[in-house]
């Protein structure tokens, strides 16, 4: 059973609402969609983080936070929420216990300077890029299956791959599989719900001076000279999840901190993650649920309306030969009372007993189309 929960919200506890987390943890929190909030916010006039505020925000740089302007006249002060709370509540999706991600530091300190066992990835990966030794840009890559997705430089090999086996054994630990999928995409499992994630490095691009034996050197022109990716040393762990999803979706080095020391940050969040795709993934379930419903309603519509037009079909046809018989009825009576009725011509009918009983055999004939179940 449904039990609806009425919340009135001002304006001031609305605006403090959305610069306190993002709109679409936020809108769960009320039963909304993000859109929904969105609407709520521009009819009493408060104003919200703009795209990539967030992402800013976590990545510890500095941001604007925009005030809350006076109210117009057609603007409103409150706003009364209608919350329904179901029996299937995305609220009971089970991810990552808080016991579990607190505890996180206490299964692996993620320092990938310590010596670790390697993973058969690891190991795989390794093997793949020493033997391929190709680089496209400095960027070092490799035609075989099953590698970790790792864009780097041959320097920045080593430590993109205690990175991950940094990673991938402390998710062993919490019971979540990582392997690389048929597209050669690096994956995560936490239950039925894949996510991708890559490492990439920095480049930065660098005017080389081309020589006169080089292709494309002009002796008359001025710009002889080509671009060229140099590797930065900077490296950054990025979840390769699609438009539609608001999560953080990139730790990288910085000033401050390395990404070796954002990995249990990256943990917690691939977990918020998870239970943002299987709320959606519930949601989409619900709503082809719902279709399917309507559906099977609307062929249950259209079978029951044709059913109704072979039936009226059919009555229509019955009435009019009962109208018929009704007729003949009225016309053999007619015609056992007159003595001179003229016999139709070009009938072969010699008498009017001849008639009048090839008109009771006709009659019959209708009769039994009409009640040829036997039922009258």
């Amino acid at each position: 059973m449904l039990q609806q929960q009425n919340i009135i919200l001002t304006r001031q506890e609305l605006y403090n609402l959305v610069w306190a987390k993002p709109m679409i943890h936020l809108a769960k929190e009320y039963g909304l969609s993000d859109n929904g909030l969105r609407k709520v916010c521009k009819r009493m006039e408060v104003p919200i983080p703009k795209s990539g505020y967030w992402q800013r925000v976590n990545l510890g740089q500095q941001v604007k936070k925009s005030v809350l302007p006076a109210l117009s006249e057609d603007g409103i002060e409150t706003y009364e929420l209608f919350i329904q709370e179901k029996n299937k509540t995305f609220n009971n999706i089970d991810g990552l216990s808080l016991k579990t991600l607190n505890e996180i530091t206490s299964i692996q300190e993620l320092d990938p300077n310590k010596s670790q066992k390697l993973h058969p990835l690891i190991k795989k990966t390794k093997d793949a890029f020493k033997k391929a030794n190709n680089n496209y840009n400095n960027k070092l890559w490799t035609n075989v299956d099953g590698v970790l997705d790792i864009r780097v430089s041959k320097d920045s090999l080593d430590r993109a791959l205690n990175i991950f086996n940094s990673l991938i054994i402390t998710l062993q630990n919490l019971n979540i599989e990582t392997y690389v999928d048929t597209n050669r995409k690096t994956t995560i499992k936490i239950k039925d719900v894949e996510i991708k994630l890559y490492i990439i490095e920095k480049f930065k691009q660098k005017k080389v001076p081309l020589l006169p034996n080089d292709w494309g050197y002009n002796p008359k022109s001025t710009h002889n000279y080509k671009m060229e990716l140099v590797p930065s040393g900077l490296l950054e762990l990025c979840l390769d999840e699609g438009y539609g999803i608001e999560t953080r979706k990139t730790w990288r080095d910085t000033e401050k901190q390395t990404l070796e020391h954002s990995l249990i940050n990256f943990i917690k969040n691939i977990n918020e993650l998870y239970l943002t795709k299987k709320a959606r993934e519930l949601e989409l379930e619900e709503i082809r649920e719902k279709r399917q419903e309507e559906e099977k309603k609307r062929e249950e519509r259209l079978f029951k309306e044709h059913l109704d037009e072979t039936r009226v079909s059919i009555l229509d046809e019955h009435l009019s030969k009962l109208h018929k018989i009704g007729l003949i009825d009225k016309y053999i009576k007619e015609l056992e009372q007159s003595k001179g009725v003229m016999l139709p011509s070009n009938s072969e009918v010699k008498t009017l007993k001849e008639w009048i009983d090839w008109v009771k055999s006709y009659k019959q004939k209708l009769s039994e189309q009409v009640f040829s179940s036997g039922e009258k």
